[in-house]
């Protein structure tokens, strides 16, 4: 019964704002009467269980979204700030390999803040990540490289893109690190790159590098990449459009909350006795 009365209670309520005083107490005496038996608490309980599932889906999936989209302002401002720090300061750069980035997940099915967080590695590499370096593709070669070498088992991508870096470098050098990762040179384009680098050709000795490493495992990430890990990146990027229209309102309601919280635990503080009445 006491159940009875407080739904009926909360259900006039819920009239009063769409109706008069008088018809609000008239359909809650009707409330009343239909929720007294068993089916129709049975049937209140169900919708109040689905609705409490409805809320948790719905404020689990925004949590979601926004966390989504802050990884993804996370990974933005760190390339950003690689790029400016070697240089590169009108943002151009940072631009053009986040836009690879969101490209390149859907061919291989990683997320694109992974391959920001490679390509952030490469960016410190001055000869990989400088004009020329970008404008004749080997940077971006180098970070879906980095993706294939780790598909085809030779170690983690950050790690490859690491050892990658060294050998655009230092393609002399570099090629003793790539070896260890896996990837071998005959004795022929070992010379080769010598003669280049002592000529200043370094373009051309990165170019034997990098057609070196594709041979032996270019486009293994694709390959390999499931249509289910597909799937879950398409709907990451959903996640994250949303997540990115929510966070300026969310950002105004923690600014808000910041400025609100404090004085109402203040007031708390100072009537415990009407706050335990209320």
């Amino acid at each position: 019964m006491r159940k009875a009365l407080e739904l009926a209670v909360i259900l006039s309520a819920v009239d009063r704002m769409s109706a008069t005083v008088q018809k609000a107490s008239k359909s809650s005496q009707g409330y009343l009467e239909r929720l007294q038996n068993s089916k129709g608490f049975q049937a209140m309980d169900e919708l109040g269980d689905k609705s409490l599932i409805a809320g948790t889906v719905i404020t689990g999936a925004m949590a979601m979204a926004v966390n989504a989209a802050e990884e993804s302002e996370i990974a933005t401002n760190r390339l950003n700030q690689v790029f400016t720090s070697m240089g590169e300061t009108t943002g151009k750069a940072a631009k053009a390999a986040e836009e690879y980035a969101s490209k390149l997940q859907t061919t291989i099915a990683v997320e694109d803040e992974e391959i920001m967080a490679v390509q952030a590695k490469l960016a410190t590499f001055e000869q990989l990540s400088n004009e020329t370096g970008r404008m004749s593709g080997m940077f971006d070669r180098a970070t879906r490289a980095a993706f294939d070498l780790a598909a085809a088992g030779f170690g983690e991508a950050g790690q490859n893109a690491v050892q990658l870096g060294k050998a655009m470098q230092d393609p002399i050098k570099g090629i003793q690190s790539l070896a260890r990762s896996g990837v071998t040179f005959t004795a022929q384009e070992k010379e080769k790159i010598k003669t280049l680098m002592e000529s200043g050709q370094q373009l051309k000795a990165q170019e034997i590098i990098m057609k070196a490493v594709e041979k032996q495992v270019g486009g293994v990430a694709e390959a390999t990449a499931s249509k289910t890990q597909r799937m879950k990146i398409a709907f990451g990027e959903v996640a994250e459009t949303a997540g990115k229209a929510l966070l300026p309102a969310m950002e105004r309601l923690a600014n808000w909350l910041g400025e609100v919280v404090p004085k109402i635990t203040g007031w708390v503080e100072r009537n415990p006795e009407l706050v335990k009445g209320i």
